[in-house]
């Protein structure tokens, strides 16, 4: 879903991003996929046509493709975190923002090796029977 996307970036990216923020997207996506999906039974949506945004289904209805909904849902998502993040860190909320420092993706000499096994053996494995 875009929400959990928009959840994902902002979160980690943005250090400003609330809890509250990331609940509306989890929750808002999945609401604002269904009501766009639905929006096509009650709003003449043809003036979109002329932009791509629109395309006439077996029925002459115009609705919006799948990609291009998940496309708005993604930004519209994106707008309301960063506002409603914005806001709460205006009245005082504090955030958790996570700190990302090198130390965490360092890995063992042992997942090195492994890593470096496996790929070999797909190497092997793909040569031989592709």
């Amino acid at each position: 879903m875009p929400g959990i996307f928009a959840m994902f970036i902002l979160g980690f990216f943005w250090k400003k991003t609330t809890s509250t923020a990331t609940l509306f997207a989890t929750t808002g996506s999945f609401l604002l996929s269904v009501l766009l999906k639905l929006l096509p039974n009650f709003a003449n949506l043809s003036f979109l046509a002329p932009f791509g945004f629109a395309v006439p289904n077996a029925a002459g209805i115009y609705e919006i493709p799948f990609l291009d909904r998940m496309g708005f849902v993604f930004l519209i998502c994106v707008a309301m975190m960063m506002l409603i993040s914005l806001v709460e860190t205006s009245r005082g909320v504090k955030t958790n923002g996570l700190e990302v420092d090198q130390s965490m993706f360092k890995t063992t000499r042992g997942v090195a090796i492994g890593a470096i096994t496996i790929m070999v053996l797909l190497t092997v494995l793909y040569t031989v029977y592709w």
